[in-house]
């Protein structure tokens, strides 16, 4: 009676064997990096159409309150820096929660883009602070602390328009001159490859 003898694996078929599991890990590897991304992608544009929704309301409070016995500014462009000014003025509308003076109704407005370390997309802050000729005790400060109420932005123009269909990116207007009647936002956002552009326009002035 012959015994029969266990036969191994060689060099070779362990290598093939090798090669056929690396190529699989990787392959599912590179899948669920692809989905990583893509939820990531998602994620962040949700969350910039949430910011979005808020930036409509708080704008737009803004601008309907707009103070017109106080200088209004507006500018739009590009910067080479990490920082530019769009908008600056007084309004109605506070956003911040610890106020050591309540009794103040009129605080100064800005909106701006800043690059936040090495990001290259802008953010859209805002900033508030008493206007000082609204504020008589002048040792008083209040530190302007901008909030982001927009992230991911590649673009933004501000446009001003005093006619219809008739707009200016710049505007410059001294207290008690004539405002333009609307201002409209034109912004392009960008998640990994994908760019969406969204244009908002608002009315000016219209409670006060």
């Amino acid at each position: 009676m012959m015994s029969g003898r266990q036969r191994g694996f060689t060099l070779l078929e362990l290598l093939i064997a090798v090669a056929l599991t690396s190529m699989v890990v990787i392959g599912i590897m590179g899948v669920f990096r692809n989905m990583v991304t893509m939820y990531a992608d998602v994620r962040q544009s949700r969350e910039s159409t949430i910011q979005l929704r808020a930036l409509v309301g708080i704008l737009g409070d803004d601008l309907l309150t707009l103070a017109r016995e106080f200088p209004f500014t507006g500018t739009t462009g590009e910067s080479d820096g990490n920082f530019l000014r769009l908008l600056e003025f007084v309004g109605g509308v506070s956003l911040e929660r610890q106020e050591p003076q309540p009794e103040i109704k009129r605080v100064m407005v800005t909106y701006s883009l800043t690059r936040i370390g090495e990001d290259e997309q802008w953010t859209l802050m805002r900033g508030e602070r008493p206007h000082p000729s609204i504020f008589d005790n002048k040792d008083w400060e209040w530190e302007d602390s901008p909030i982001a109420v927009l992230q991911h932005v590649d673009d933004l123009k501000f446009f001003y328009e005093w006619q219809a269909n008739k707009e200016q990116d710049f505007c410059s207007i001294q207290a008690g001159g004539i405002y333009p009647l609307f201002v409209r936002l034109e912004v392009a956002l960008r998640h990994g490859d994908k760019l969406s552009v969204h244009s908002l326009r608002f009315p000016v002035g219209r409670r006060l």
